[in-house]
């Protein structure tokens, strides 16, 4: 099969991944379609964490006997090992298919590289590395899980042209476009967590939902809020609709009682550390919650505080066509101090796409060589 033809159909296995988008965590989103040179037969999707794997899902689709000229493709390497499932290596062996492509190997250490093998051992022509790339962003959380063994912390900022987030009153709406912001949303419903401080709760009373589609969906909602500012305003949106009961308000425990006795009981309030300790205290928090993701949207202090501890790990920065050139207008984040444009923090693996007039920028985050964290 040539690299075209390998490429289209890869292509197309990564957007009916997509239909799984937010719906899979922890599970990572995997798109398979089954296809004999120019015509699908069969395609698939994992469409929830416990449910029918996408190699599976698609071979259900076909009936009958897989034409040897027919190739499977999959955006993620087939598991090899039994859990809530069966390995989808066996499905695919016994369904008589006698070449598969895969997009990214699967970085969980039980299955990276085995499923390969099984599939070679059983006389089956397996390659894997087409689009490899656009597979694994696919991915952002499900492979730095597996490579670190620990959440991914992602920032999230919109700014203009000179990098400001927002007036000096703190008033930021709005700074880049609806196609941006609809943006934004798509990764809310990504990422199983969300956070902001206090400050951007109060300024914004944002409710932290993914809007989208029929119904919203509300990730785990955190607020940063160690001296307890809330108190002052019990009316903001995470605390009193819906979704409160996914509100989670991280206080000092100075600021422990003043806040559980005015917040509702379904909303949780958990004592956390000051500076210094957030990115470690964040980290075992998630853990214990079997989060493995967070998106930080701000504002500048949290994000200042977390940038001085390294724990970024990665970063979404929307870009609008506008100009404040005000000094007194809030930054992105700030406190450090170099003396070298060498010391600057730096993105790797980027991604660059356009939303209507705004520039979105987004990439894995890299401390400077030798002051890294791990």
């Amino acid at each position: 099969m040539s690299p075209e033809v390998d490429e289209r159909w890869m292509r197309r296995a990564i957007e009916v991944a997509r239909k799984g988008w937010g719906t899979t965590h922890p599970n990572p989103l995997v798109g398979a379609v089954l296809a004999d040179r120019e015509q699908i037969l069969a395609e698939g999707y994992h469409e929830v964490a416990g449910g029918p794997h996408a190699e599976v899902q698609a071979l259900r689709q076909w009936e009958g006997v897989v034409p040897d000229s027919a190739t499977l493709y999959v955006t993620l390497e087939p598991c090899s090992t039994v859990g809530r499932t069966p390995a989808c290596t066996q499905a695919i062996i016994d369904a008589g298919i006698k070449r598969v492509v895969v997009g990214a190997l699967d970085d969980d250490a039980r299955h990276r590289g085995k499923g390969l093998e099984i599939l070679r051992s059983a006389g089956i022509a397996a390659t894997a590395g087409v689009l490899e790339q656009d597979c694994e962003d696919l991915n952002l959380i499900f492979h730095f899980f597996h490579r670190t063994g620990r959440a991914m912390i992602a920032a999230k900022v919109a700014t203009t042209i000179d990098g400001r987030t927002a007036v000096e009153g703190g008033a930021s709406k709005w700074i880049t476009g609806e196609k941006s912001r609809a943006n934004v949303h798509q990764w809310r419903r990504y990422f199983p967590a969300i956070a902001v401080g206090a400050r951007t709760a109060i300024a914004d009373d944002p409710s932290l939902t993914s809007r989208l589609g029929p119904k919203d969906f509300c990730p785990v909602r955190i607020i940063f809020d160690r001296t307890g500012r809330l108190v002052n305003f019990p009316n903001l949106r995470v605390l009193t609709d819906k979704f409160r009961d996914k509100t989670v308000i991280f206080v000092s425990d100075e600021a422990y009682d003043k806040v559980r006795k005015v917040v509702s009981d379904e909303v949780r309030v958990v004592r956390c550390p000051g500076e210094g300790e957030i990115r470690d205290f964040l980290l075992g928090w998630l853990a214990n919650e079997g989060l493995h993701g967070i998106y930080v949207e701000g504002g500048s202090v949290l994000h200042s505080r977390l940038f001085a501890e390294q724990a970024v790990d990665y970063l979404f920065a929307y870009r609008a066509p506008k100009l404040f050139l005000d000094d007194r207008a809030r930054p992105v984040a700030g406190g450090r101090y170099l003396e070298d444009p060498s010391e600057a923090i730096t993105l790797e693996d980027c991604r660059h796409e356009i939303f209507g007039s705004d520039q979105l920028l987004r990439g894995r985050i890299c401390y400077p060589v030798g002051k890294e964290r791990s």
